[in-house]
């Protein structure tokens, strides 16, 4: 919950107004530091926002200290709500190092100008730390706007729900603040969304110094599809790219629902990208992850170090790997194809990772078509198979009471899985630790056993 009162609200500070107030009881008379530890530690606590503001209505002498904490989050929601804040926080010279988050809303004002002018209405705030641009409408802002957002520098930029037509729009606010941390989510295009040409040449240059972790998240698959096509964000430090389609960013919801999107649809466009982002044309001995969560699997593609359990080492190199996270909406008509199309990055290893459940229901068919995937000639470098159990721990199984593989099938995991994954036990390259499934009493295994 934002703390700073929204104007549209009618909440205001006790010193627009003559507060009088008589305890009911006999109120102790404590020294006002006193009192001031008490509001310290209401304002600590993220479930008493409310309570703050209360306290800063009691008496002249609590406003002062109320006040220090209420800026810390700021929202801003109309040209009102500007220009009340922007003389709020000029009345005293500690107020603008308190502010911690900026918030503005362009959902309950139109027209939105004063969004364009807003960084050169507030002084400078050295602790600023987060920016959050919610429902506000890129075409038309001022020209000036991206030039004025290079007085907001902060570590976190987030954009939820916004309106824009062309992606420089979004990719110029991003290298305006310059954060470190930056999502994005319920991004809609207006008409075509068009992107510069030639736009993938530049995907190496240094525009975004600080971008450390992306970010973004789309319910619809055609506008995660168009924006991603449009993808600049590259930068030296960039090491997190984390890409949700199905449900958005800025929200904890439940699992994914199945839901019905072509196969056709579902292969293209978008994995082309990635592989595109996972690889650009330079930084590539530089770590990097980028996992893609959609309905029907997650496909995480990593860069790294080697394993310190690999033998023998690779020489001085980053490994690449990528692990696939099934579901019980996992079909072999999307997954598979996925994985052939990311095959063009020469992945030394590939870790499938499900649970007993999700074992139980797929289609064995889906293993087989992976199983010749993986050994064909569209991994020529591959090295390393591996079967994780998605509820183990460190190799390890927690849950004592985790259905087997089969009901029917008694035999060790790895001997389920060898009968499953025959191409990839000829090359010597399937790799399970037992400890991670229920009921395998045949052999005791440490959590990486060696390959078959």
């Amino acid at each position: 919950m934002d703390n700073w009162p929204r104007w549209w609200e009618g909440q205001s500070f006790a010193t627009t107004q003559n507060v009088a107030w008589t305890a009911p009881f006999n109120l102790a008379q404590l020294p006002v530091e006193l009192w001031e530890i008490v509001i310290d530690a209401v304002a600590s606590d993220p479930h008493l926002n409310r309570s703050l503001r209360d306290c800063s209505l009691v008496c002249r002498s609590w406003v002062t200290r109320c006040r220090y904490h209420l800026c810390r989050r700021v929202v801003l929601a109309s040209s009102d709500s500007l220009t009340f804040f922007a003389q709020f926080i000029k009345s005293s010279p500690d107020f603008p190092g308190r502010v911690e988050q900026i918030r503005v809303d362009g959902s309950f004002d139109n027209p939105t100008s004063w969004i364009s002018h807003f960084p050169v209405s507030l002084p400078r705030m050295p602790n600023l730390n987060c920016v959050v641009f919610t429902s506000i409408d890129l075409t038309e802002q001022n020209v000036h706007f991206w030039r004025f957002l290079t007085l907001l520098p902060c570590r976190t930029l987030k954009i939820q729900g916004v309106l824009y037509s062309q992606h420089p729009q979004i990719s110029r606010l991003v290298s305006a603040i310059q954060p470190r941390t930056f999502t994005l989510g319920g991004a809609e295009p207006v008409g075509h969304a068009s992107h510069p040409p030639q736009h993938h040449a530049r995907t190496c240059g240094k525009r975004f110094q600080d971008l450390h972790t992306i970010a973004v998240g789309f319910k619809d698959w055609e506008k995660s599809v168009a924006f991603m096509q449009g993808w600049i964000y590259f930068g030296p430090l960039l090491r997190s790219i984390q890409i949700l389609v199905g449900k958005d960013v800025h929200q904890w919801l439940p699992p994914f629902q199945g839901e019905t999107i072509s196969v056709a649809t579902f292969t293209s466009g978008l994995w082309p990208i990635i592989t595109r982002i996972f690889q650009p044309p330079c930084r590539l001995d530089e770590a990097l992850s980028v996992s893609v969560r959609t309905t029907f699997a997650a496909f995480i593609l990593r860069r790294s170090e080697p394993r310190s359990d690999r033998s023998p080492p690779i020489a001085k190199r980053l490994e690449q790997d990528l692990c696939v996270e099934f579901n019980k909406f996992s079909l072999h008509s999307h997954v598979v194809p996925v994985i052939a199309i990311l095959s063009v990055c020469t992945f030394d290893s590939v870790t499938l990772k499900l649970s007993p459940i999700d074992w139980r229901k797929l289609d064995k068919e889906i293993w087989k078509l992976i199983d010749v995937q993986l050994s064909g000639a569209h991994f020529p470098v591959l090295n390393l198979v591996m079967i994780e159990n998605a509820n183990a721990v460190s190799g390890q199984l927690l849950d004592d009471g985790e259905p087997p593989l089969s009901d029917t099938d008694t035999r060790c995991s790895k001997d389920i899985f060898s009968e499953a994954f025959p191409e990839c036990v000829a090359k010597g390259i399937l790799r399970s630790a037992c400890s991670e499934w229920a009921h395998c009493r045949d052999h005791a295994v440490p959590p990486y056993p060696s390959i078959y």
